[in-house]
């Protein structure tokens, strides 16, 4: 059926049976790609809990210990005034601590392990091991491409403000902004979202795309609805779609200026492969728009 199909001539050549439909309308994705906030909210606790393990292992292998019996019952707040350390836990009569060179051991091994996580691993791959445990990605805003080493970099380093402030900027910012970006994200044009969409140029409204003004200004279409923009002004003529013949007409001869046909029959034009047709009331020449299904004027 499929080779009939292909071999059976169409337009001026051919019995015209049919006449081709509209193309169907692209549909657009649904809703906003970057909407995600609970995952990435997810993500980030997954990436600070791997962070704190490593802390924990390396301090539990190099701490010190006093006993507290020892020194009239010393507290870890004691420590930190003596020693200038945070980390310090009191458990019974004993405290474990590290100070000095081991506490500095021990914030590089944390700063070393948030870099390889956010800068390393996701520049390779696109996700930290906490994003890709939820199904989300890091991409470029402007191209949907996954994020390479560079803007990641530079999205982690900015990210450490949000640390230092109890990632309390952030849990905002990803709330109000379009496209729900933090200032790593802003800095590094940086957009999280999941797998599907990588690779395809993220559609935004407001940010990576016009504000729509149609009949979706409000919100983001439906999942599987077609976007249909505005139609333009109702054709200046009411002449119905072209009547199927049981052949097609032969081609109209160019039109003369102020040249009248002697009937408004739809024909055949080779050059603009399309039916032509001569609207008397208005004195002017219209074509058959199969994408809009209305007759337009000859341009």
């Amino acid at each position: 059926m499929r080779r009939a199909a292909r071999s059976r001539p169409v337009g001026k050549n051919a019995r015209v049976t049919f006449y081709p439909t509209a193309p169907a309308a692209p549909v657009l994705p649904a809703g906003d790609p970057t909407a995600v906030v609970g995952r990435r909210i997810g993500a980030a606790l997954i990436d600070i809990l791997i962070t704190a393990g490593v802390v924990a292992l390396l301090f539990l292998a190099i701490h010190d210990t006093i006993n507290r019996n020892d020194f009239l019952g010393l507290s870890c707040k004691d420590v930190r005034d003596a020693g200038g350390t945070n980390l310090c836990i009191s458990s019974g009569n004993k405290l474990y601590y590290a100070e000095g060179g081991k506490a500095r051991t021990i914030y590089g091994v944390a700063f070393l392990a948030g870099l390889a996580n956010h800068v390393l691993l996701q520049g390779a791959t696109g996700a930290s091991i906490g994003k890709r445990l939820v199904g989300l990605r890091v991409i470029k805003k402007d191209t949907g491409q996954l994020a390479t080493f560079g803007p990641n970099f530079l999205r982690w380093l900015v990210g450490l403000l949000d640390v230092s402030c109890c990632f309390l900027i952030g849990l905002i910012m990803i709330a109000t902004t379009k496209g729900h970006r933090r200032l790593g994200d802003m800095a590094a044009g940086t957009l999280v979202v999941e797998p599907h969409s990588v690779g395809i140029a993220p559609a935004i409204q407001g940010l990576t795309t016009p504000q729509f003004t149609g009949p979706y200004a409000t919100g983001y279409p439906p999942a599987g609805s077609p976007f249909t923009p505005p139609q333009a002004a109702s054709p200046p003529t009411g002449w119905p779609a072209p009547t199927p013949t049981a052949a097609a007409p032969p081609p109209p001869t160019a039109p003369a200026p102020g040249a009248q046909p002697a009937a408004n029959t739809p024909t055949w034009d080779t050059q603009r492969n399309t039916y032509v047709i001569f609207d008397a009331a208005q004195s002017q020449w219209l074509q058959w728009d199969a994408a809009t299904q209305q007759w337009r004027p000859i341009s």
